[in-house]
């Protein structure tokens, strides 16, 4: 994980970066890591989800509590979701309080074999 802070607009905005599987074995991890970080000073968090792989319910209950450890009129940008977690943002409801950038475009197929 990677958390940088921006230049500029009194450093209101910043980054997160994070790897590898988000589930219910990894977020309590995750979450003592992102405990102490200054989230009420922001007005926009990026979180780059491009080198994560897999996010279950305890990934979005993550991200939830994040938003609200943020200010009012704050916004978090999901940035670069695989396509199995840009999936999970979409059914959890995720992608309409939170904007979804370079999330892959259109339908996205059903992870089930069929046949």
């Amino acid at each position: 994980m990677i958390f940088t802070r921006d230049a500029g607009d009194a450093e209101s905005q910043a980054t997160l970066v994070l790897n590898g599987e988000i589930d219910m074995a990894t977020a309590p991890a995750l979450r003592h890591v992102t405990d102490n970080l200054p989230l009420a000073e922001l007005q926009e968090l990026t979180v780059d989800l491009s080198d994560v792989p897999f996010m279950d319910s305890t990934g979005v209950a993550f991200l939830i509590s994040l938003r609200n450890r943020m200010p009012a009129g704050s916004q978090i940008v999901l940035h670069r979701p695989a396509p199995v977690v840009a999936r999970v943002l979409q059914l959890s409801g995720l992608g309409t309080i939170m904007e979804l950038a370079g999330a892959p475009s259109g339908p996205i197929e059903h992870l089930h074999p069929t046949g």
